[in-house]
């Protein structure tokens, strides 16, 4: 199930790109399709697990990292089942925004922990991990669609629109469950959440001292 997934979202993400989306940044499992297609195509591809070990680790005693980039200057960032590894997916985000500019865009994936698959492991299998999916060994951070948007909100990042990805094959107790919880979600297995970068206080990245507010004149004092 899993190898069809993996194939069907790379194969997703390829066709979302837009021509203008020239330098890409890429954070999680790899994308070695998208990669080829973004060299073929002349667009800058960097993959961040590259540059650096550590960015599962960033918090609040680790809050920056160091990628040695250019800030702002970058049109997308794709989170490929990154959020689940990280510690601290808020400050991994908003340590990862720095490097968007301004109209930049983020398409984060992550799976869901509602699917049905997960509920039925929970009941027979009292979550014993997997190879693969929401309960994957490495994943310390689960998300629902609801967290996921929060997630995205709280870091900097307008909900633009989402990508659902559905098995075409729905067991019957998957339908009958959907119908009596009335969950939209649970026969989704995992969510592309399309944002742009929100430049507006509170997340105005000041870089330099240029793009800080003027300070406020001191108004003169009225003479009695």
């Amino acid at each position: 199930m899993h190898t069809q997934y993996r194939q069907h979202m790379e194969a997703k993400l390829k066709s979302m790109l837009k021509p203008e989306q020239k330098k890409i940044l890429c954070l999680g499992d790899p994308l070695p399709e998208l990669a080829a297609l973004c060299a073929a195509e002349g667009k800058e591809f960097v993959y961040l697990n590259e540059l650096s070990t550590q960015w599962q680790d960033i918090c609040r005693e680790q809050p920056e990292l160091d990628f040695s980039l250019p800030p702002k200057s970058y049109d997308l960032l794709i989170v490929y089942h990154a959020l689940e590894q990280a510690l601290d997916p808020d400050r991994l985000l908003l340590a990862l925004r720095k490097f968007l500019q301004p109209q930049g865009q983020i398409y984060a994936v992550t799976y869901n922990i509602g699917h049905i698959s997960t509920i039925l492991n929970l009941m027979s299998e009292g979550w014993a991990y997997q190879d693969d999916g929401a309960l994957r060994e490495n994943h310390i951070r689960y998300f629902s669609n609801e967290s996921l948007r929060r997630l995205l909100d709280q870091s900097g990042f307008e909900f633009i629109d989402e990508v659902v990805y559905q098995l075409q094959q729905v067991p019957t107790l998957s339908r009958q469950l959907s119908q009596l919880m009335k969950n939209p979600y649970l026969n989704i297995l995992s969510f592309i959440m399309i944002g742009r970068k929100i430049n507006t206080f509170p997340f105005i990245d000041f870089e330099n001292d240029a793009e800080k507010e003027p300070a406020a004149r001191p108004q003169p004092r009225e003479r009695g």
